[in-house]
């Protein structure tokens, strides 16, 4: 089959899409927003995630959903390049209101048809939904098809992750089932996934990083065991040598062993998460009947 060019694919900075497919013709993004008192900074464009993480913790902005132009924008450069169909992937609508932002938006849009899809899932667990449509799409899918077989693959998708501490994600507000947690002992790690809601929680309480590390490569090894056909990736604010090595440790313990996809964090993210953020994901592929 050749590729379906009447089909684009919108997606928000949170899904954390590595920078070869934000550079595709038939890929559009909407960006968040990172705010430094009066200064509305779009994200991977005016800043970068490593120059937020460098203002951490004397300087912490704020965030925001791209704004109405911003979708605009987007949906204009979408009718110039003549695409028809529109598939647009959001990171959780119960971490973000994108997703319900856009449905808004796109309503009246009668001239395009478009699919709004909800991942339920965060950064590149969101991100794994985006990279599937775009290698269907490139096979010859079609948007008929296409839109019920990503309602089918909601489950599919996993990102385990570690913080160095839970306060950035309390102070954006975000932090659901994870509240449990403050109040107990510092040294508390926890392993954090979203759940089928779409909501931060618990998957395992660990003590110190190394263990939380440990942890997070037990749940991916164990996810990906449900299907060889499966796409991985790593993404993080942690130290570069950290980062390598859980990266290794992966790649060597996965079966059947694959090469991890390098996700780029939101600047928007990282916000909510801190330096030393270190997450892994795992997104079993499927097949369009």
């Amino acid at each position: 089959m050749t590729a379906n060019k009447q089909i684009a694919v919108v997606v928000d900075t949170g899904c954390d899409l590595p920078e070869a497919y934000l550079e595709r013709a038939d890929v559009f993004e909407l960006p968040f927003h990172v705010i430094y008192g009066n200064e509305d900074l779009i994200a991977n464009l005016d800043i970068t995630t490593d120059e937020i993480i460098a203002r951490m913790p004397a300087d912490i902005p704020t965030t925001s959903l791209p704004s109405g132009d911003d979708i605009t924008r987007v949906f204009d450069a979408i009718r110039a390049r003549g695409f028809k169909q529109v598939i647009v992937i959001n990171i959780s609508a119960n971490l973000s209101g994108t997703h319900n932002m856009v449905n808004l938006m796109v309503k009246d849009m009668t001239d395009l048809e478009i699919f709004t899809f909800d991942t339920k899932n965060i950064g590149i667990g969101a991100g794994f939904f985006a990279l599937d449509v775009i290698h269907k799409i490139e096979e010859g899918a079609s948007f008929e098809a296409i839109c019920p077989y990503l309602e089918s693959q909601l489950k599919k998708s996993k990102v385990f992750f570690s913080l160095d501490t839970l306060e950035y994600l309390k102070k954006g507000g975000r932090i659901g089932l994870v509240a449990s947690l403050f109040g107990t002992a510092l040294r508390i790690k926890p392993v954090i996934s979203c759940n089928d809601d779409g909501i931060y929680y618990v998957v395992k309480k660990t003590r110190g990083r190394r263990q939380s590390l440990t942890q997070i490569i037990e749940q991916v090894r164990e996810f990906s065991l449900q299907s060889d056909h499966y796409l991985s990736a790593i993404c993080s604010a942690a130290d570069p040598d950290e980062e390598a090595q859980v990266k290794a440790q992966m790649e060597e313990g996965l079966t059947p062993a694959k090469p991890m996809v390098d996700a780029i964090l939101d600047p928007a993210l990282a916000v909510h998460t801190g330096p030393g953020l270190i997450g892994v994901g795992v997104y079993h592929i499927g097949q369009i009947e």
